[in-house]
């Protein structure tokens, strides 16, 4: 959209801090901040000997969303770890990152290659799921990342500003930078060894979501 957009509008809605503030910057108090909506579940996810990784981006071969990152960290780490990784995709064009996934499997890590999944069958994706790797270079929103707070989940993403709304580094998951797979594989190998941590980590997310991301506490203030 062109500036004069932007000019003509009585009301400027953004969905995440940074751009609110960027745009706030440029237009004023025309500008305001409304956190996307998102339902939150309090289901107890039923434990599993293996970390359950998840990477859900709906196309596996989408640059910006770097698979790259995660598939180095888990081939850089040893077979005591890999044995104890269950790696879930979930995207098409899983055939690009044949080769990645059987060195792993030869390695001793899981590998469920669920390709596309629409989203009402998403949920059971989640249910089964422990924690989310997102280390992407850009998203506008990034509302997996959200999802996935929702059921509980720590989140280990990227250091880009939409993420940063969402992702106290260290409380309810890890902040890395995108390129940085030793990082990665040293935190999956702590959450591996440390499930407990990964538990407290996803009911922080939930806390996160209720103070953070519930809609209402702007709308009563939003006037259009």
């Amino acid at each position: 959209m062109d500036s004069n957009a932007f000019m003509r509008a009585k009301k400027i809605i953004c969905t995440t801090r940074s751009s609110y503030e960027f745009y706030k910057a440029k237009f004023g108090t025309k500008v305001v901040y409304i956190p996307p909506p998102i339902e939150y579940f309090t289901i107890e996810r039923k434990p599993a000997k293996k970390l359950r990784v998840l990477f859900v981006p709906r196309d596996l071969s989408i640059p910006r969303k770097n698979l790259i990152t995660l598939l180095r960290a888990l081939s850089m780490s040893n077979g005591q770890y890999l044995r104890k990784i269950k790696l879930m995709l979930v995207g098409r064009n899983t055939h690009k990152f044949e080769g990645w996934l059987n060195n792993l499997k030869m390695k001793g890590a899981e590998v469920d290659a669920l390709g596309y999944v629409d989203r009402e069958h998403m949920a059971s994706i989640y249910l089964n799921s422990d924690i989310l790797v997102y280390p992407s270079y850009y998203e506008e929103l990034g509302y997996a990342v959200l999802e996935a707070m929702a059921y509980s989940f720590p989140v280990i993403a990227s250091s880009i500003s939409s993420f940063n709304d969402m992702i106290i580094d260290g409380y309810n998951g890890f902040i890395i930078e995108p390129n940085d797979y030793g990082k990665l594989a040293r935190l999956l190998s702590i959450l591996i060894e440390d499930r407990e941590m990964c538990h407290k980590m996803g009911k922080k997310s939930i806390e996160l979501i209720k103070e953070k991301f519930d809609p209402s506490w702007w709308l009563k203030d939003l006037k259009m």
